[in-house]
């Protein structure tokens, strides 16, 4: 898991992330009482190098059971598996309340190209836009690095 944790907030803007072998980008422990989102936006999922398998990774599984993450406007290449979103184990599946969403992704890892997509994942009619996440005075309110940002959606 690249990106964990329970309680945190964050809004990631044309972020790079490369996997390295087998496994998922997030796992969200977010809990029911809790306002935590993981947002992906213009950003790029790939593997390393030609030697990470096609199909070899997720975006996400819950490690508790109100997990809230979102990928959008991000190129998916080959490595993410057709299924997009996983389970948290056979056990302790936690996908009943999970929010996994996606919206207007693009490449050979995106839906519907490679669908279907797990049955507790849903793609979005509109973005999640960043006031949604931060508050409507995110620029003044968190550390924001605006040289980043492409678009504020």
């Amino acid at each position: 898991d690249f990106i964990f944790g329970q309680t945190a907030t964050a809004w990631l803007d044309q972020i790079d992330i490369r996997t390295i072998a087998t496994g998922c980008i997030t796992a969200s422990g977010r809990a029911a009482n809790n306002t935590s989102y993981y947002v992906i936006n213009n950003s790029t999922v790939d593997g390393i190098n030609s030697s990470i398998p096609a199909g070899d990774n997720y975006l996400g599984r819950p490690w508790h059971a109100w997990a809230r993450v979102a990928f959008q406007y991000t190129y998916l290449g080959a490595v993410i598996t057709p299924a997009g979103w996983s389970i948290w184990s056979t056990s302790t599946p936690n996908t009943q309340n999970a929010t996994f969403a996606e919206y207007q992704n693009y490449g050979p890892g995106s839906y519907p190209t490679e669908g279907p997509r797990a049955n507790f994942s849903e793609q979005l009619d509109s973005p999640v836009l960043i006031g949604d996440i931060l508050g409507d005075a995110w620029e003044d309110e968190w550390w924001v690095d605006l040289s980043y940002m492409q678009d504020q959606v």
